[in-house]
């Protein structure tokens, strides 16, 4: 359905597999630190369908994760980090959970209207 180009590092590879491979590419922006990081709009021009970034999010999450430790043993509090993260209210809503409490009081309830 689609080729998965991987293993790509220099811009020159992308072009030519873009140019040599037939019908719809995926563009992996590898975490390697190898892959070129293209803009999105250079790779559709390239004729690439779909690029993705499998894991910098996590990778993001992981280092400020790993600085708010460090200050926290350096300092002893989390405050300065406060506004930097998400509110209780917001990751429940992100995870699930107001979705799930909801479902739960719908199908415990004995009251069809819910």
């Amino acid at each position: 359905d689609m080729v998965f180009c991987n293993g790509v590092t220099t811009e020159s590879q992308a072009i030519e597999l873009s140019h040599r491979i037939p019908g719809p590419q995926l563009y992996n922006v590898s975490t390697s630190g190898l892959t070129p990081h293209l803009n999105t709009a250079r790779l559709g021009e390239l004729g690439y369908r779909i690029v993705i970034h499998p894991a910098q999010a996590l990778f993001l999450a992981c280092r400020q994760i790993h600085e708010m430790f460090t200050d926290l043993r350096d300092h002893g509090t989390i405050a300065p980090w406060l506004d930097k993260m998400l509110s209780f209210d917001r990751w429940k809503t992100l995870s699930g959970v107001v979705e799930a409490d909801a479902l739960e009081r719908r199908y415990a309830s004995n009251d069809p209207s819910l």
